[in-house]
């Protein structure tokens, strides 16, 4: 991981560079008054090429983060499920810390989604913990949700 991030450092800085060097060359012909100048296609590459890495070194970094979120947020709602009854004392954090976690998660883009019973098993979007025998269901169908899954505009 930290050599992918030194690489793509490196790569910014190679493409800064260039974006430099392009900016040199539009004040240059810039500072004769009689020139008009324009955006060059090297300035718009190197602001493309630079917004994508940086892009993909957020992305990378939230595909380490949000695994451990989810999991606690799941973890969190079962025992808020078992243990938070409206009179037990730590109820109210349950609540809060849940929603919190949420706001966490939407933030980072990440919605909550829920299984339907019925829908073909994706392995992409589902998780199977196990196996049932249902007759009203065809094979390879979600026949019960655990848990909700969460899924990003990455997944």
């Amino acid at each position: 991981m930290e050599t992918d991030i030194a690489t793509a450092i490196d790569t910014l800085n190679n493409q800064m560079n260039a974006a430099l060097a392009g900016l040199t060359e539009v004040a240059v012909a810039h500072s004769d008054r009689r020139k008009v100048a324009v955006r060059t296609a090297p300035i718009d590459r190197a602001t493309a090429v630079f917004q994508r890495l940086v892009a993909e070194v957020v992305d990378d970094q939230l595909a380490e983060m949000l695994p451990p979120l989810v999991a606690l947020r799941n973890e969190l709602s079962q025992y808020c499920t078992v243990h938070g009854s409206h009179d037990c004392p730590g109820s109210d954090f349950c609540q809060r810390a849940s929603e919190t976690l949420d706001h966490v998660l939407a933030l980072a883009n990440v919605q909550s989604y829920q299984a339907r019973i019925g829908d073909p098993l994706d392995p992409l979007i589902h998780l199977a913990v196990g196996e049932a025998e249902r007759n009203d269901l065809d094979n390879g169908a979600v026949a019960e949700q655990i848990a909700p899954g969460f899924r990003s505009a990455h997944g």
